[in-house]
């Protein structure tokens, strides 16, 4: 039995199968050059690249140890953002730099009554929801969200661990709850 660990960074993913009876473990990383060219203060990747990525790691590893996984643990960048479809189409993922929404921070904050910052997932939904641009999405999805769906063969990100949702701004990890009142005030549906 082994356990896979998968890690997708800012500029890197890196994966490790370590056995539950050994000591023995695999590793592999590799830069995933996602980043695409933007207008100051916008941090996007592409995500097929980080996909690509991922897979070129896991194929480097021993296909004897895959064999052998039993459970897969991502993490992820935590606040950073993508969206997506069921027909498989994501856009462009926002990550935690990002800086685009910044000037819109003190009254996202006083609307929904939450500590925002910029980066934040909550703070992308809701520039892209003033901007009408959230018509035509199904899902929210962190990079780990999404890799996880499309590992899984999924049709769509049904389920996002608590910890990366707290991360958005807009969930209240105690009550294990999105806080309603807050999306609404953003606009986010």
């Amino acid at each position: 039995m082994a356990l896979l660990g998968i890690d997708i960074g800012t500029t890197k993913v890196s994966a490790v199968i370590v056995f539950r009876d050994a000591a023995d473990s695999a590793i592999a990383a590799a830069d995933h050059h996602a980043a695409l060219s933007r207008p100051d203060g916008f941090f996007e990747q592409d995500f097929e690249r980080i996909d690509a990525a991922v897979r070129d790691v896991l194929a480097r590893l021993p296909r004897a140890a895959l064999r052998d996984v039993s459970s897969i643990g991502i993490s992820t960048q935590m606040h950073s953002i993508l969206l997506g479809r069921r027909d498989g189409a994501v856009s462009a993922c926002v990550t935690w730099q990002d800086r685009r929404a910044e000037d819109l921070l003190p009254e996202l904050r006083r609307a929904s009554g939450r500590p925002l910052q910029a980066g934040y997932g909550a703070v992308t939904l809701a520039w892209y929801a003033r901007r009408g641009e959230l018509d035509g999405w199904e899902w929210a999805a962190t990079p780990g969200d999404e890799l996880a769906r499309r590992l899984v063969g999924a049709d769509r990100v049904s389920v996002q661990d608590p910890s990366l949702a707290a991360a958005w701004g807009v969930y209240a990890p105690a009550s294990r709850a999105w806080d309603e009142a807050a999306l609404a005030a953003l606009g986010i549906p």
